[in-house]
């Protein structure tokens, strides 16, 4: 009897348990999000772990539904990454990992790249390591001399975004035109590209060449494309500077001649969001 008791007793606690159990779940099921408000404070937050939970829960929110108030607070956070990741290369930063494949910055800069808004070429700028090329072009023509100036100063602390930028002015000119430059920004095209042919002071001056030789090519300057091609085909030239193997600089030599023969296939715009799913597409085939 005692038996058959204590059975139904834990019975009961097992139907209670179950049903409280179930309820919790419901209850959690249905929790509302947070709102869009604590979500902006906590993006800027100066504590990294915290500004990255705020980030994964503001992609989980429609497009149509983000605020302004939140876009701003995402636009802000871009720069409080841009100030991580700037003394990371200066060496003032903490040792993790900041550099130009940080998923947490990646994931601001497109999303605040996706806003399409000239505004905010501040603090896309440090991103221009990283491609993207579609989405700079449909910032439009207001965006040239932020991107020109940008490259032009050179500075140490953004070294990695060099051959990105060089790319976006190349791409710049071969979709608008050398007419949509002013004379005085011409010029200084041409000495970001004399700079990086020239140049055998760089710790990998190779890996500025060829964009280098690409914005001459776009730019119609012969006798930079001369010197690029002086420069890979003589050997002693070739010893001043580093590189890894043969087939590197007969990739090179391929290089100049498409720019010395007038071969090279200049750009040709693709959406920015069709660039994205094909950027994606290939990430998952590898």
């Amino acid at each position: 009897m005692i038996l058959i008791f204590r059975l139904v007793s834990l019975l009961a606690l097992l139907v209670i348990w179950a049903s409280a159990s179930s309820a919790f779940a419901q209850q959690k099921a249905t929790k509302p999000a947070r709102a869009h408000e604590d979500i902006s404070m906590d993006i800027v937050s100066s504590e990294r772990v915290v500004m990255a939970s705020a980030l994964q829960e503001y992609l989980n929110i429609p497009e149509e539904q983000r605020t302004y108030r939140l876009k701003i607070a995402l636009v802000d956070a871009l720069a409080i990454e841009n100030e991580r990741r700037e003394k990371y290369y200066l060496g003032e930063g903490p040792n993790w990992a900041l550099g130009p494949d940080d998923t947490i910055g990646l994931s601001l800069f497109r999303e605040v790249m996706k806003m399409r808004n000239p505004a905010y070429v501040d603090v896309l700028l440090p991103w221009l390591c990283c491609g993207n090329s579609p989405a700079w072009i449909e910032l439009g023509e207001d965006v040239i001399d932020p991107v020109l100036q940008f490259v032009y100063a050179n500075k140490p602390e953004y070294s990695e975004s060099m051959f990105g930028g060089i790319s976006v002015l190349q791409k710049m000119v071969d979709h608008w035109g050398l007419y949509s430059f002013k004379p005085d920004q011409i010029k200084q095209l041409k000495q970001i590209s004399f700079r990086y042919i020239n140049s055998n002071d760089l710790h990998d001056p190779w890996h500025l060449f060829l964009p280098a030789v690409r914005l001459a090519s776009a730019l119609g300057d012969t006798d930079l494309i001369e010197m690029a091609n002086f420069i890979v085909h003589d050997d002693n030239e070739l010893r001043k500077r580093p590189h890894t193997d043969v087939w590197g600089v007969e990739y090179l030599q391929k290089t100049v001649l498409e720019a010395v023969s007038g071969t090279r296939k200049p750009y040709s715009h693709e959406p920015y969001e069709q660039y994205l799913q094909e950027r994606e597409a290939l990430d998952i085939s590898d």
